[in-house]
């Protein structure tokens, strides 16, 4: 039982590492705008 417990843990672990990788994805998501607005700038 103990080690079902410890596995629940590591579940909730990785699912908040998700959520942690989807934040970083809106990061990437907001410098790709960035780039866009520097390209419209320079055109």
């Amino acid at each position: 039982m103990k080690e079902n417990v410890g596995n629940r843990e590591s579940g909730i672990g990785n699912r908040e590492s998700g959520i942690g990788n989807r934040e970083s994805g809106m990061e990437n998501w907001e410098s790709g705008i960035g780039n866009r607005i520097k390209m419209l700038a320079f055109a």
